[in-house]
């Protein structure tokens, strides 16, 4: 069982990361962190291979990867639980917990990029035209341009989608 040793030493020493993390993505009312936190840890633990190693951190980016997957999830539920208790208006319940959903999601991708590229994406995402951008930034156009191609190649191989 060297295996499951490897994964119960990397969760013991991540444990206070992935509850703080977890304490920042998600309201109190949706959930306990260290909750999500332990689901995380048994969904890691019943998909568990031999061939899955610890090299170069991968073993803790397994679990906090089966967390994200868990707080979405929760998420779900509580804005469904919540839709049905609510005969009034459930838009606006859903809607919010599917922004601090896509939130959470854009957060993640973003932290995948350099810091130039992450901010003329931010400024991107706020509906600022690439001029607009240049001048914050002190940069050209053009320099623009070339961040925000190459954040989306990098988006791409940081999410395997290339």
């Amino acid at each position: 069982m060297e295996d499951s040793h490897t994964l119960n030493s990397v969760f013991c020493r991540h444990y206070a990361v992935l509850v703080a993390w977890c304490g920042k993505q998600v309201r109190p009312e949706v959930g306990d962190p260290e909750e999500f936190v332990h689901l995380a840890y048994l969904r890691c633990r019943k998909t568990w291979r031999a061939d899955r190693t610890s090299v170069n951190g991968r073993t803790a980016a397994y679990l906090f990867q089966a967390l994200r997957w868990v707080v979405l999830d929760e998420l779900r539920r509580f804005a469904r639980r919540r839709a049905r208790s609510s005969s009034v208006s459930p838009a606006p319940v859903c809607e919010n917990q599917w922004t601090q959903a896509r939130r959470l999601i854009v957060d993640e991708v973003l932290g995948l990029l350099p810091g130039g590229q992450r901010q003329v994406c931010l400024a991107m995402l706020t509906g600022k035209s690439q001029a607009q951008i240049a001048s914050e930034c002190g940069i050209s156009p053009g320099a623009v341009a070339v961040r925000l191609s190459r954040a989306k190649m990098s988006l791409l191989e940081g999410l395997e989608l290339r």
